[in-house]
């Protein structure tokens, strides 16, 4: 689930939420969704940024999107951590 914003500043899309069945997690489901989803932001120029959110002791969420090159911001958005990525790197 994710939201669009072409106005906004800095993230021109948000992910609001990842969901993998517990029974399915450790699969690679996630980071399949994960990549296609940024495949998709990546064939958007006017998306230049994507933000993200999770759970702070969700260290599986943190582990996967660090990979994908999320870096997060320090800011705490209604209790979850923030993190950003740059699809557009000077």
């Amino acid at each position: 689930m994710y939201g669009l914003n072409f106005e906004h500043p800095k993230q021109q899309a948000f992910i609001q939420r990842l969901m993998v069945d517990e029974k399915f997690q450790g699969k690679g489901y996630g980071r399949f969704g994960m990549e296609k989803m940024l495949e998709l932001f990546r064939a958007d120029e006017r998306i230049k940024e994507v933000g993200i959110s999770y759970e702070p002791e969700n260290e599986g969420a943190r582990k996967l999107y660090a990979s994908l090159g999320f870096v997060e911001t320090g800011e705490i958005l209604e209790n979850e951590v923030v993190a950003e990525l740059d699809l557009r790197q000077k």
